[in-house]
């Protein structure tokens, strides 16, 4: 009781504790309500489970065979009280773990169900078997659970000190894009993120223009390390991916015929040339990029590789952001600057490369939650996939 009695004493000192500025916009204040709405919600699912805790959390299921429709037996057993513990199923009655009899429980079509909801709020596919993945995620004790909730508690706090009335919100782990204005969820769209060995990285910033039929200035690090090994073996591998070669990085540097150029015998540390690709259908960015400058040379684009955002886990990118579905976003951009995304198709149709500067800049927050609270009251967790909670423990 004293624990519940000093969460809701906390959220009253939350609410009071930033200075909210007038900013004269209602919708401010409801985007304000919406973060705040997500913390306490976290907040409450954590005090839920500490009171598991306390009762002696949730029994192990052995690994063994994969579970599914039509099973019977003691795995089963422990199975449905799990997902009783963790109200993914439904049953009124506890089970009594210690004498679960072999044959009499049964993986009928509602236990099915709740093993898919299961999956689903975990990231994993919801195909209602409960094979070794699952078996991993439904056996991480209620402790660790607790620790990655509070970790993220704290993160999810820090996007009170600085939301707006509209933003864009980009979740690593949930590999989801969410534009939030006036409080609402308009879209929620999925997105590629960086690699583990090239992370995208966790940071706040604007997005102050967007160039339709982009050309690709490809970083240096990406050329060295991806590029040149290819290069070497196929001389023709930039004529086939339209990408042009110039002197240096300056503004005017001379374009060079790249044949004349010793692939073979560079000096890496001095290495300088640029290497951009043309606009066109196997231009890496796509059609459409949304710029926000940044230290990180991070931003948001197309991608003509669409059949990666088919994949549960998307950890495909150098860095940047790759965005299912462009036009969703170009269009609520556009619309904030009181442009008309269908007045700008002639444009897309020359293949010319086009830039349009925002008068009224879009902030985006790009973040790392791996354990939130839905609107729908969903309790979702997903895999750490940089390690960054396992550094914050």
């Amino acid at each position: 009781m004293f624990r519940k009695i000093l969460c809701i004493l906390t959220s009253i000192i939350i609410i009071f504790q930033f200075s909210i500025p007038v900013k004269g916009v209602e919708g401010f204040y409801s985007a304000y309500i919406w973060s705040l709405s997500n913390y306490l919600r976290l907040l409450q699912a954590i005090i839920h489970y500490e009171d598991l805790l306390e009762k002696g959390g949730w029994p192990i299921i052995p690994q063994g065979s994969v579970l599914k429709p039509g099973d019977t037996g003691n795995r089963v057993g422990l199975l449905i009280e799990r997902l009783r513990l963790s109200a993914d199923f439904e049953v009124m009655d506890s089970i009594d773990t210690d004498t679960i009899i072999s044959d009499y429980y049964l993986f009928d079509e509602r236990l099915e169900e709740a093993v898919r909801k299961f999956q689903y709020r975990h990231g994993l596919t919801a195909d209602g078997v409960v094979g070794a993945r699952t078996i991993e995620e439904l056996n991480v004790p209620i402790e660790k659970r607790l620790v990655q909730m509070r970790i993220n508690l704290k993160r999810i706090r820090n996007l009170l000190e600085v939301v707006e009335a509209g933003f864009i919100l980009i979740n690593i782990p949930e590999f989801r894009l969410r534009i939030i204005d006036q409080g609402v969820e308009l879209h929620n769209i999925k997105v590629i993120v960086g690699r583990e060995d090239r992370q995208t990285p966790v940071f706040n910033d604007r997005i102050s223009y967007l160039v339709f039929n982009p050309s690709w200035n490809i970083p240096k690090n990406k050329v060295i390390e991806d590029i040149l090994p290819v290069l070497k073996e196929d001389t023709k591998y930039l004529e086939k991916r339209n990408i042009r070669v110039f002197e240096n990085w300056e503004d005017g540097a001379a374009e060079i015929n790249p044949e004349n150029i010793n692939w073979d015998n560079l000096n890496y540390e001095k290495f300088n040339y640029k290497f951009q690709q043309k606009p066109g259908p196997l231009n890496e960015m796509g059609i459409i990029k949304f710029m926000f400058p940044n230290d990180y040379f991070v931003y948001i684009h197309d991608t003509p590789h669409r059949y990666l955002f088919n994949y549960r886990e998307r950890c495909f990118s150098s860095g940047c952001i790759r965005i299912e579905e462009p036009f969703i976003l170009a269009e609520y951009c556009l619309k904030k600057n009181q442009q008309n995304l269908l007045e700008l198709v002639e444009i897309l149709e020359t293949g010319k490369e086009y830039q349009i500067d925002f008068k009224e800049e879009i902030p985006v927050f790009i973040v790392y939650w791996t354990s939130w609270v839905s609107e729908q009251g969903i309790l979702n967790f997903r895999k750490d996939l940089y390690m960054k909670d396992e550094i914050l423990k």
